[in-house]
C-alpha cells in the first residue's frame, strides 16, 4: 500500500500484516496526498495499528498541530 493515493504499492497488505510492533499513523483531515480512508485501509492491515486523524491539517500535520502530535507521539511511546 502506499499513502500517496495514486502511487504504486511501496508494501503489500501480507508484509503490513507481519508487523507486530505497535504502528501510530497520524494524518490530517485535509491531506491532499493520502486520504483518511487511505490511512483506514492501511491501519486495518497492521494487527497493532492506531489512526490518528489531526483535524484541520494537511499532509504535514505535526508541523501544522505540533502540540496536538507531540501529545499522541509522546502517549505512544510511553
Amino acid at each position: 500500500l502506499s499513502l500517496l493515493e495514486n502511487a504504486p504499492s511501496k508494501i503489500t497488505e501480507n508484509q503490513l500484516r507481519t508487523i507486530q510492533q505497535p504502528v501510530q499513523l497520524l494524518l490530517g483531515d485535509h491531506d491532499t496526498f493520502a486520504s483518511v480512508e487511505t490511512g483506514e485501509n492501511i491501519v486495518a492491515q497492521l494487527p497493532n495499528g492506531k489512526l490518528h486523524i489531526i483535524e484541520n491539517a494537511g499532509h504535514l500535520p505535526w508541523l501544522e498541530k505540533p502540540k496536538a502530535c507531540a501529545g499522541l507521539i509522546t502517549g505512544f511511546t510511553h
